[in-house]
C-alpha cells in the first residue's frame, strides 16, 4: 500500500489492487504483511530472477480474512493513531539526540 501526497509512477510489473467496499485497504495491507500473510504470499509465489512473483490472477485467488467493515475501520483508525504516535516519538528522539550532541560538544570544548 502506498500513501503519498505527490504523484507517483509505478513500474510496469506492479499490480494495482482495487478493493470491494467491504474491504479496508489498511486492514488488507496489515493482513498481507503479517507473518501469516508473508507465509501465504511465499507459498503462492513463483521464484524468478532472485525474487518471488505473484501474478494478478494468483492475487485474486488469495484468501483474505474479512471481518466486518466496522472492525476493519476500527483497526485502521488504531493503526493511524499508532503511526501518529510513532512520528511523535521519532521527532522527540531526534530532538533529544540533537540536544545531547550539543551538550557533548560543549562538554568537550570546556564550555560547561
Amino acid at each position: 500500500m502506498v500513501a503519498a501526497d505527490q504523484p507517483l509512477a509505478f513500474a510496469g510489473y506492479l499490480i494495482r489492487v482495487r478493493f470491494k467496499p467491504e474491504h479496508c485497504p489498511e486492514f488488507v495491507n496489515a493482513y498481507l504483511t503479517s507473518d501469516f500473510g508473508r507465509a501465504l504470499r511465499l507459498s503462492m509465489a513463483k521464484p524468478a530472477v532472485n525474487q518471488a512473483n505473484i501474478s494478478a490472477s494468483e492475487m485474486r485467488r488469495m484468501p483474505i480474512a474479512c471481518p466486518p467493515s466496522t472492525l476493519q475501520r476500527r483497526f485502521a483508525d488504531a493503526l493511524s493513531l499508532v503511526d501518529v504516535e510513532r512520528e511523535r516519538q521519532l521527532t522527540a528522539l531526534s530532538e533529544t539526540q540533537e540536544l545531547f550532541a550539543a551538550l557533548q560538544s560543549r562538554a568537550f570544548s570546556g564550555q560547561l
